[in-house]
């Protein structure tokens, strides 16, 4: 698919030349995944990559890892169950306020500037529809948003693609 290789070609440029601003890319595929989540309407199937599309995601995994049911993590740490089961479920926007993502954050054993904080953050923020305020600060990065975006709806990309730039892109993290 001829579009499909220019939007992998614009991230691979982006990529090359501006190792330091991975997190500008990481949410940008993760943007994008989500839209292919809803058109293609699958589940999310990586290749040995936990990759969360979601903020609900995020926080159900992390709450199940601590080995506590819904009610069992809420009724322990005061929160809503039915709100959190709202945000989990993606009903509900996630928490925008720093304080409450810190409540949340300390009761999964999520520290503060960790990278499961950056993603923590990072998901609520794209689980509301927005750009995560690091990216928007970086006034060249945002200079280029409205080209990849537009490469994205008109040329479109194959699911597979994104996932090995994900993939990709976790690595380099590391």
């Amino acid at each position: 698919m001829e579009g499909n290789s220019l939007f992998c070609t614009l991230i691979e440029i982006y990529f090359k030349k501006m190792k330091k601003c991975v997190v500008f890319f990481y949410t940008t595929l993760y943007i994008f995944s989500q839209h292919l989540e809803r058109v293609h309407n699958k589940g999310n199937q990586s290749k040995g990559v936990t990759m969360y599309t979601t903020f609900g995601e995020f926080f159900s995994a992390k709450r199940k890892a601590l080995g506590k049911t819904l009610r069992e993590f809420c009724r322990e740490n005061g929160f809503d169950a039915g709100n959190l089961s709202k945000i989990e479920r993606g009903i509900q926007t996630p928490p925008q306020g720093k304080e409450k993502r810190l409540q949340y954050a300390s009761a999964l054993g999520i520290k503060e500037g960790s990278e499961d904080w950056l993603e923590f953050c990072d998901l609520a923020t794209i689980s509301a529809g927005k750009i995560p305020s690091g990216i928007v600060a970086n006034k060249e990065l945002m200079a280029e948003v409205p080209v990849l975006f537009r490469s994205i709806r008109k040329e479109g990309v194959e699911k597979e693609r994104i996932q090995e730039l994900l993939e990709a892109l976790k690595k380099e993290l590391r």
